[in-house]
């Protein structure tokens, strides 16, 4: 299971940055997938995305959904059972939640 803090992955303003190398940034850009994806929708339950796994292989379609406490963001590959979680999203640009968007205003 992968355990993100998606600050991590970003630079001072907020944007990840284009000086990281080519796996980082493609794990980035993922994780900013699934939050914008999961925010989008804000769901309890999986639900599916239009996300593809990242796994070497797998054709899988990402599902996401908040955790119980919704401070975190679940995601989970049901092809190749890759899954993750996602914290430290609140506020950054991928969150379109209502707390998330007028804190990007």
């Amino acid at each position: 299971m992968y355990k993100s803090n998606l600050l991590h992955f970003l630079d001072d303003e907020g944007k990840i940055p284009e000086e990281m190398n080519r796996e980082g940034r493609e794990m980035a850009c993922f994780h900013a997938l699934v939050v914008d994806a999961a925010t989008g929708m804000m769901p309890s339950k999986y639900t599916i995305s239009r996300i593809r796994c990242f796994k070497k292989g797998c054709r899988g379609t990402v599902h996401v959904r908040l955790s119980d406490l919704k401070d975190e963001i679940e995601w989970l590959c049901p092809e190749c059972r890759n899954e993750g979680r996602i914290s430290h999203w609140q506020g950054t640009r991928w969150d379109n939640s209502k707390s998330g968007r007028s804190g990007n205003a």
